[in-house]
């Protein structure tokens, strides 16, 4: 049993970010219908929920189809989004259940990471909201050193209290194909926006989920690779990662065409590997890596590689 599987329908986005994890891997490619279809048909009982992701999903033109089916076997409609293009939704009058909006600000002052001038605004979400389209709509931002802005954050908090929308704060991730972490929070940083949050909610904000991310992450609590209930994350090739963050393809378990009893063998084999990076994090050996300020983070896969030794590879 899977917690969640996220449905990468495809990797073309109309932003290029450098943070984000698809950098590596372009190629314009839609995840296959039929075989999406045939994945949900014969293991839909084998996970709790699922999400449509991309790159940008709007981006694909055939997004509504991935959704129908999805209908079709009585699931839930949740799709992560750069909030670009959540006007599709209305234009097409369908009702999903949640919307994920993945962002940084509502200004493009602080969104120098994006490499975008197209911007999800304040007025296409009230708009979203007041179709009643969409149950429940978070937003996800991803803090870095231009995003953390303190007038910023109140922005974006002030209007989520005012519009009873969720909340969450997401730590920029490092991976070794980008070098974004010039762009990382400080721990004064962090100290401060953590402050303000702490400031503006308190218990009676029902209407509001806020979930902050711990600066220091614990290495092996907070994995949900080796979770009872790991996710899977379905690249728009079809190929299968026990991680919404991987791209390693040593790492992959399998294809979406592949049953799921040779899926979770493959899963099984892949947890070994990423346990030995985790007590690598540790011991000795990493303490005295020159990456060991990136990796300490706890994550095996934003493992930082250094090719000066060789053992990180294995």
């Amino acid at each position: 049993m899977f917690n969640i599987v996220i449905f990468e329908i495809t990797n073309k986005c109309n932003f290029s970010c450098k943070y984000c994890y698809e950098n590596g891997k372009k190629n314009n490619i839609d995840l296959d219908i039929l075989l999406f279809e045939n994945f949900i048909k014969n293991n839909r009982f084998s996970f709790k929920s699922c999400i449509l992701s991309g790159g940008e999903p709007f981006v694909n033109i055939h997004w509504n189809d991935y959704v129908e089916i999805l209908e079709k076997y009585n699931l839930d409609i949740n799709i992560i989004t750069n909030g670009s293009m959540i006007k599709e939704l209305i234009n097409k009058n369908i009702h999903i259940n949640t919307l994920i909006i993945s962002m940084d600000s509502f200004s493009e002052n602080y969104n120098q990471l994006r490499s975008s001038n197209i911007l999800c605004n304040k007025e296409d979400i009230i708009m979203l909201k007041n179709t009643n389209l969409v149950s429940n709509i978070y937003l996800q931002i991803i803090l870095n050193s231009y995003s953390a802005n303190i007038s910023n954050i109140r922005d974006i908090i002030n209007f989520c209290k005012e519009n009873s929308i969720g909340l969450k704060f997401k730590l920029m991730d490092n991976y070794f194909f980008n070098s974004t972490s010039n762009y990382n929070l400080t721990l004064e940083q962090y100290v401060d926006i953590k402050k303000i949050i702490d400031d503006s909610y308190d218990k009676k904000d029902i209407f509001n989920i806020v979930d902050f991310p711990d600066f220091d992450n614990n290495i092996f609590g907070g994995c949900s690779i080796l979770s009872e209930f790991p996710s899977i994350r379905i690249r728009s090739d079809g190929v299968l990662f026990p991680c919404e963050k991987m791209n390693d393809e040593s790492m992959a378990i399998g294809h979406i065409a592949d049953n799921m009893n040779c899926i979770e063998y493959k899963l099984n084999t892949v947890r070994k590997k990423l346990k030995y990076r985790m007590i690598n994090l540790t011991n000795g050996y990493c303490k005295n890596c020159s990456y060991n300020n990136n990796c300490n983070k706890g994550c095996p896969v934003l493992m930082n590689f250094d090719k000066s030794h060789p053992r990180c590879l294995k």
